[in-house]
């Protein structure tokens, strides 16, 4: 029943949270009067992306908080986590997409308006 509780107090806080970012982005006063008709576009395009942003940001850091609650070190556990066997063609295939996204394969369009 404990467990149901503590579920219940997590799901109940990242709720408040995501509710807390949608009054804000949408409700808090951001910008100035609109000086013409193409600013309220902009504007809410704007709040739009704050929203998202900061429900993202929200549920990324909850799950780094539960992560931290659930997975912490017990008491008197001073022992070493489990050996795992390497990876090989784990740890190429995330090197190899790094790589191509940061500096391999770059688009002929880009190249071409550079």
């Amino acid at each position: 029943m404990q467990k149901f509780w503590r579920t219940a107090l997590m799901v109940a806080g990242l709720g408040g949270m995501v509710a807390l970012c949608l009054w804000f982005g949408l409700k808090a006063p951001f910008f100035p009067v609109a000086a013409s008709s193409e600013a309220e576009l902009s504007d809410d395009l704007f709040r739009r992306m704050a929203v998202i942003a900061a429900v993202l940001f929200c549920l990324v850091q909850g799950a780094l908080l539960v992560s931290v609650v659930r997975f912490r070190r017990r008491a008197g556990d001073n022992g070493d986590g489990l050996a795992e066997k390497e990876n090989v063609l784990l740890e190429f295939a995330w090197t190899a997409a790094r790589w191509r996204s940061c500096c391999g394969c770059r688009s002929p369009v880009l190249m071409c308006t550079t």
